[in-house]
C-alpha cells in the first residue's frame, strides 16, 4: 500500500541520517513523529464530529506524512463550502500574526475593505468601507475614510499579492486616489503604523431616524466580548444597551452588509431582543449533528425587547452564518424584508478543536446544520432580496436588490448612504418623515464597483462558532 511504501521511504531517510550526523536524525525523526501526530488527530477529529464524515476518504487511500493543511483538504466534502471555497479551515497560530488583520482577530490596522475594481477605471483598488472606531487603531489615527481608493501600497500599486498587508502587517505606507471623470489621479499619502490588537466593538451605528419612528443598527459581527475570551460579554452588552437607545421605535432597520457571522450565543441575543415578545422563553430553531443530534436555540427574556412586528435587513454577498440565521429564525413569526443582494448561504456552523499536545495547530470543522423551528434550512444558495414570510412563498422582489456603488456616501445617513435610503423607500417613508417615499441622493456621477475578495471575509475562519 502507498502508506507502507511512504512508511519504509521515511525509515530509509532515518537509517541514513543516523549514520551521516546522528543528532540531526534524531531531530529529523521526532519531527516526523510530531508531524503524524498532528494528522491521527485531525482525522479522528473529524472522523468523529465532521457533518459529512461519510465522505471523509478511508484512511488507507491518505498519506498520513503529508504537510496538515494538505492532509485537512483531502478530508473535505464536496458539500463543503460554495464557489469561494471550503467552510471547514485549519489553521496554525504561529501564523495568526502575518495572515490576520481586520476587527475581532488578534492584528489589524483597522480597516475594512473591499479589493474592488472600478467601472470604467483602470487597475485595482482596495475600497474602504469602514474604520475601526478604537483610537489606538492605526488607520483611526489617520484621515483615512471610508469610500477611500487605496491604490498603491509600499510604492506598488494594488494587486493579489501585496493587497494581503492591509490584513495586519508592520509599518507600511498607502497612497489614495480619486476618480475625475473617466481617469484616476492621486489624493492622499498616509503612513500606517504598524497593526496591532483592536478592541472593536461589533455595534458601529445605533440610532433613530424619521422622528425617531425607525431605528437603525449596522452591527458587524457576532461577536460577546473582547480578546475571543467565553467570559467576557463586553460585545453582548453593548449591543442590549443599542437596544435600549432604540426602544419605541416601530420599525428596525437591521445592517448585516458586513457581517460574516460568529456567535450562536449572541446570534440567539439578538433574536431576544428584536423578535415579537411572544417567542421568549421558547425554541426558534435548532442545530442537527451528525449523529442526528439536535441542540435547541432559544430566545431569552432579557428584560429588554423591541417587539417588532416586521424586520428589515441590508445585506451582501458577504452577510453570511449567524446573519442569515436571524433570517432564517425570525421568519417563522415574522415578515423579514431583505434588501441588498443575495447573501452567503451557510446554513451549517463549526465548532473550533485544538490539538492539546501541539497547541499552535486548530482545525475548525463544519459540525452542524442550522434549522428553524418549521424544520426549514433551504438557504444554501443564500436568501434572495425579497419578503420572506411564515405561510406564504418566499417573495423575491427586483426592486429590493441593490448594491453599493461610488460615492459610497456616510454609514447612517440616509441623504447619502445609497442601500439605507433605498430601504427607507420601500418602507414607504420620505426623510421629513412623510408617509410617501425617500428623496433620491443629489444627481451625482456614481461608479459600479465589482468587488474581488473582502476582508469580511478573512475574519476568524470558524464564523459561526457553537458553544
Amino acid at each position: 500500500m502507498k502508506l507502507n511504501k511512504d512508511i519504509y521511504r521515511l525509515s530509509v531517510l532515518f537509517i541514513i541520517g543516523l549514520f551521516t550526523l546522528s543528532s540531526c536524525g534524531d531531530d529529523r525523526s521526532n519531527e516526523a513523529k510530531e508531524l503524524q501526530e498532528v494528522q491521527q488527530w485531525i482525522y479522528k477529529t473529524m472522523e468523529e464530529h465532521y457533518l459529512w464524515n461519510d465522505d471523509i476518504p478511508p484512511r488507507e487511500k491518505l498519506n498520513f506524512f503529508e504537510e496538515p493543511k494538505t492532509f485537512f483538504g483531502k478530508l473535505l466534502s464536496k458539500n463543503d463550502g460554495n464557489e469561494n471555497g471550503p467552510y471547514s479551515s485549519i489553521e496554525n497560530k504561529n501564523d495568526i500574526p502575518s495572515t490576520r488583520g481586520i476587527p475581532q482577530t488578534e492584528y489589524s490596522y483597522g480597516i475594512s475593505f473591499a479589493h474592488a475594481t472600478i467601472e470604467n477605471i483602470t487597475g485595482e483598488f482596495a475600497l474602504v468601507q469602514y474604520i475601526s472606531k478604537d483610537k489606538n487603531s492605526p488607520a483611526y489615527k489617520t484621515n483615512l475614510k471610508r469610500g477611500d481608493l487605496i491604490s498603491e501600497i509600499d510604492g506598488e500599486k494594488i494587486n493579489n499579492k501585496n493587497i494581503t498587508k492591509l490584513y495586519g502587517d508592520g509599518e507600511i505606507q498607502i497612497k489614495t486616489s480619486k476618480i475625475s471623470g473617466s481617469s484616476i489621479i492621486p489624493e492622499k499619502t498616509i503612513n500606517l503604523e504598524a497593526a496591532r490588537k483592536i478592541d472593536e466593538n461589533p455595534v458601529y451605528i445605533v440610532k433613530k431616524l424619521i422622528e425617531n419612528k425607525v431605528g437603525y443598527l449596522m452591527y458587524n459581527q457576532f461577536e460577546r466580548g473582547k480578546n475571543n475570551d467565553p467570559e467576557d460579554t463586553t460585545y453582548d452588552d453593548a449591543l442590549k444597551q443599542a437596544i435600549r437607545e432604540l426602544q419605541g421605535v416601530e420599525d428596525l432597520i437591521l445592517d448585516l452588509r458586513y457581517n460574516n457571522g460568529g456567535y450562536v450565543t449572541s446570534a440567539e441575543l439578538l433574536i431576544s431582543l428584536i423578535g415579537p415578545r411572544s417567542i421568549l422563553g421558547t425554541k426558534i430553531g435548532y442545530m442537527k449533528s451528525n449523529k442526528g443530534e439536535e441542540t435547541p436555540l432559544e430566545a431569552k427574556d432579557h428584560g429588554i425587547n423591541l417587539d417588532l412586528k416586521r424586520l428589515y435587513v441590508i445585506t451582501s454577498g458577504t452577510t453570511a452564518s449567524a446573519s442569515e440565521l436571524i433570517i432564517n429564525c425570525l421568519r417563522t413569526d415574522i415578515p423579514i424584508h431583505v434588501i441588498g443582494l443575495t447573501t452567503t448561504g451557510k446554513n451549517v456552523g463549526s465548532n473550533g478543536f485544538v490539538f492539546k499536545k501541539q497547541s499552535n495547530w486548530v482545525i475548525h470543522p463544519i459540525t452542524m446544520q442550522i434549522y428553524n423551528k418549521k424544520g426549514q434550512s433551504d438557504y444554501k444558495d443564500g436568501f434572495n432580496p425579497g419578503i420572506y414570510e411564515s405561510g406564504k412563498p418566499n417573495l423575491t422582489n427586483e426592486n429590493y436588490t441593490i448594491k453599493e456603488e461610488l460615492p459610497l456616501g456616510d454609514i447612517g445617513n440616509p441623504k447619502t448612504e445609497r442601500l439605507l435610503q433605498h430601504t427607507l423607500r420601500i418602507m414607504g417613508y420620505s426623510l421629513d418623515g412623510a408617509s410617501t417615499r425617500a428623496t433620491d441622493t443629489q444627481d451625482i456621477k456614481t461608479y459600479q464597483i465589482k468587488e474581488i475578495d473582502n476582508s469580511a471575509n478573512r475574519r476568524r475562519a470558524n464564523n459561526f462558532i457553537f458553544d
